[in-house]
């Protein structure tokens, strides 16, 4: 059985309406959407921070992994274009308390950096 959830849709008309819509969102209400979204995708005990601006961790959750329960520290960027590579790079390498980070963003162009990183 396939566990793994369905692609993006293909369709390129809805995603830029997609997109549109998230861009449209208030800061705040997009890191509850990512908050949902983690919910979704199967992170328990999932909470969205308080929110300051600072570009910091934005929500928290465990990951489940069998048995084990993995903290995550998780930052949401809500740009229209590309998150500019400082700001990548300073998420990647930043200590945290958190053994597990995620980047959820509006934008594109992580595949190639985090091959770079990870590779």
């Amino acid at each position: 059985m396939n566990t793994y959830a369905s692609p993006p849709p293909a369709n390129p008309d809805i995603k830029r309406e997609l997109k549109k819509h998230l861009l449209a969102l208030p800061a705040r209400s997009f890191e509850f959407f990512a908050g949902d979204l983690l919910v979704y995708i199967g992170l328990e005990a999932v909470s969205v921070t308080r929110y300051i601006g600072d570009g910091g961790i934005d929500a928290q959750g465990n990951l489940v992994a069998g048995l084990f329960r993995i903290p995550v520290g998780v930052q949401v960027k809500r740009h229209r274009n590309n998150v500019p590579r400082s700001d990548i790079d300073k998420f990647i390498g930043a200590e945290t308390m958190y053994p597990a980070q995620i980047l959820i963003s509006s934008s594109g162009r992580y595949r190639d950096v985090f091959h770079r990183v990870y590779s």
